[in-house]
């Protein structure tokens, strides 16, 4: 996802804690519309094999918030909320 690498090195390297989980939060969404957009366009194709990416997104995208998360401990709120909302 070279389109994200601008977004994710920018959160990485802020300094302020604030500005870095709007950031974060930033990336998490785009990486969500990149997902789903992929998705829609691979069910044109082949149906069963956009459900398997939409099945997996779920459990891969907590632990990578989760990981996210604890380097932002003080993000509020948590980043995690939006994940278990999708």
């Amino acid at each position: 996802m070279l389109a994200l690498n601008g977004p994710y090195q920018g959160m990485a390297k802020e300094k302020d804690k604030r500005l870095q989980c709007q950031k974060a939060r930033t990336v998490f969404e785009r990486l969500d519309a990149h997902e789903v957009g992929a998705a829609a366009r691979v069910r044109q194709v082949h149906p069963p094999t956009a459900d398997q990416m939409l099945g997996l997104r779920p459990p891969v995208r907590k632990v990578e918030t989760q990981s996210v998360q604890r380097a932002l401990p003080k993000c509020s709120p948590s980043l995690l909320t939006a994940v278990e909302l999708t």
